[in-house]
């Protein structure tokens, strides 16, 4: 919800919900509720985007990588700044991870989407599987908490192959709550 304004909630809600529902009370209801049960999230924001503002829209990520927010208004900076950070850092810390795994383990890297690695390994390998989320969890430990989800198929599953290998998908997400100071 950050970065999305009433207005543009209620006009999703619409499209969800129609026209005769009064959308704009619920947008209000549902982003008040949001931000009370997230206050520290807001109050981080809030220090963020004032830090960004003094320090003219050049934003450093967790790992040192700056950035020059630019946008046509403070709505638009403010957006893309909090954007930049934490898509920087959450593709990093992926990248990071991945390039551990491939020095480590016997496995072929497929893509990387965002903070998602997906990772081809053969089937059966329930060992690879296991050093691979050893690797991830132990080396960030302090900063990510890593969400490893396996699926014994491949993409093109409609297809039969016979060569199947196993997915390994990762989703990454911070625990350090203040990258920025």
């Amino acid at each position: 919800l950050y970065g999305q304004t009433e207005h543009g909630l209620a006009r999703s809600l619409r499209a969800f919900f129609g026209d005769d529902a009064d959308c704009t009370a619920l947008a209000r209801s549902f982003r008040s509720a949001f931000w009370g049960r997230l206050s520290e999230t807001g109050q981080w924001l809030k220090k963020f985007i004032d830090k960004s503002r003094s320090n003219d829209w050049v934003i450093e990520n967790y790992f040192g990588r700056i950035m020059r927010i630019k946008a046509d208004d403070d709505a638009g900076r403010c957006r893309k700044a909090v954007s930049y950070l934490i898509q920087s850092t959450t593709a990093d810390l992926a990248k990071r991870a991945l390039l551990r795994v491939l020095d480590g383990v016997d496995c072929r890297f497929v893509a990387q989407i965002h903070d998602e690695i997906q990772i081809d390994v053969a089937r059966g390998s329930r060992d690879v599987i296991d050093d691979i989320k050893k690797i991830i969890e132990d080396e960030d430990a302090a900063t990510v908490s890593a969400n490893i989800q396996v699926s014994e198929t491949n993409w093109a599953d409609a297809i039969d192959y016979e060569n199947k290998t196993t997915k390994l998908m990762c989703n990454m997400h911070t625990k350090k709550g203040d990258y920025y100071g």
